[in-house]
């Protein structure tokens, strides 16, 4: 059973649903590029190590001592902040998240990466994440490989390569799919909104190699009909985060008409 929606699932962007998303995504992908690369090339999954405070950790909250003189009760006017000898230390444990991404690299030697393929989690849009996935994604667009971003999520900050201002001036979106060729000053982008189908896009490779073609479409299409989405996602509520209102209006209508809303 498909997914109701012509393309991205907006449901399928909540904590429970993304891990799976992802992870299949990524797997998808890689499955069909080893499936289809010409000669010469394969893709290869790597790991990238973000460290970042745990969810829901406010680092301003601020701890403060009070005390009172012998023998005295205590009130506004005799209250005071003692200075520590020592500063009162909390400890807040980092979390260690890995997450998936591909590069394509030629198979001879000395093998090189010639394309990176990033899909965004949520972790790459704020906060210590953001700011780690940036620095990451800065190396990339400085060398000589190709960078291919897919952000499938409507929350967080603006995160992919292109610049967010130069291209609001252009269009509006809701998912957005950036190329940066190597050694190149523009960037390719397909925006796309939540009513649209995701695109067919380009993957190049070397100068004497035309671009690979993935439809991102076939590969959401095949990886809800194979996952655990339609079992588990409750259409009946809004996803996280909500929509806007028309488009509330257009998901209700389209929900009704698939039997999976009243």
């Amino acid at each position: 059973m498909p997914s109701p929606f012509p393309g991205m699932d907006p449901y399928l962007e909540a904590s429970e649903h993304w891990h799976n998303v992802h992870h299949a995504l990524i797997g998808e992908i890689y499955r069909r590029l080893n499936a289809d690369l010409p000669e010469g090339f394969a893709a290869e999954i790597e790991e990238k190590v973000y460290v970042v405070r745990p969810e829901g950790y406010y680092p301003d909250v601020a701890v403060t001592r009070f005390a009172v003189a012998p023998n005295r009760p205590a009130s506004i006017a005799t209250r005071r902040v003692v200075t520590q000898e020592r500063p009162l230390r909390i400890e807040v444990p980092l979390e260690e998240i890995r997450l998936p991404y591909i590069e394509i690299v030629t198979t001879g030697s000395p093998e090189q990466v010639v394309t990176a393929i990033e899909v965004l989690s949520p972790v790459n849009k704020r906060g210590e994440g953001r700011t780690q996935y940036i620095r990451k994604r800065n190396r990339v667009l400085k060398s000589k490989t190709h960078l291919l971003e897919i952000d499938l999520l409507r929350g967080g900050e603006h995160s992919v390569g292109v610049p967010e201002r130069e291209l609001r001036l252009e269009t509006s979106w809701d998912y957005l799919v950036c190329l940066h060729r190597a050694e190149q000053g523009a960037f390719d982008c397909w925006p796309i909104s939540v009513r649209d189908p995701l695109p067919e896009v380009a993957i190049p490779l070397t100068e004497d190699q035309p671009d690979f073609l993935i439809s991102l479409q076939t590969a959401f299409n095949r990886i809800y009909d194979e996952g655990p989405f339609r079992r588990k996602v409750h259409y009946e509520n809004d996803p996280a985060p909500r929509l806007e209102l028309v488009d509330r209006v257009w998901a209700n209508a389209l929900l009704q008409a698939r039997g999976l809303r009243s």
